[in-house]
């Protein structure tokens, strides 16, 4: 990669480790329950270890040409069998309100997969890496806007530092 894409990578996981270590204190109502940190931190690793896996695996087939969307659809269709296989019957039992929500989650982040698929097709593995991982930053407008959460300026300097690094690495 080019220094000037590294520095961009370097810039934008640094915006997002300031944005992850800094706590809103009013978005405690999004916060999850006592206890259950060290759950969620467990299986945020494991994700992201399955993330990295899927990336590196996936690289071959889209060089070699397969479509970046059988690609996603087959990603997705291997999560979906391993959460049949781990997930309790006890979990499927939701009010419906939830549902939609939850369907609408679900497909966005569907097509976060396709996205990051083709990224993956047509760019370095570790830029589409940086730029997928992105999402603590993106979320910070969203709390903003749709929460109205107020934000700190340390949390709009992190998203400036992080939206500056992808710039570096968008114009190398």
């Amino acid at each position: 990669m080019p220094l000037q894409a590294l520095l961009g990578g370097a810039l934008a996981l640094g915006g997002i480790a300031l944005a992850v270590a800094r706590k809103e204190k009013e978005a405690a109502s999004l916060a999850p329950e006592p206890g259950a940190l060290t759950v969620g931190i467990l299986f945020g690793l494991l994700g992201g270890l399955g993330q990295a896996g899927g990336s590196l695996l996936q690289k071959p087939a889209l060089i070699a040409g397969v479509d970046p969307i059988l690609v996603a659809f087959l990603r997705a269709l291997g999560s979906l069998a391993l959460f049949l296989l781990i997930t309790r019957p006890s979990a499927f039992r939701q009010p419906g309100r939830l549902w939609k929500r939850i369907a609408l989650a679900g497909s966005i982040s569907g097509g976060g997969v396709f996205f990051v698929s083709y990224a993956i097709a047509n760019v370095e593995t570790g830029l589409a890496a940086i730029l997928s991982a992105l999402p603590p930053i993106l979320m910070l407008p969203i709390l903003r806007i749709f929460f109205g959460v107020r934000l700190s300026w340390v949390s709009w300097a992190a998203t400036a530092l992080a939206l500056f690094g992808v710039v570096l690495i968008l114009t190398r």
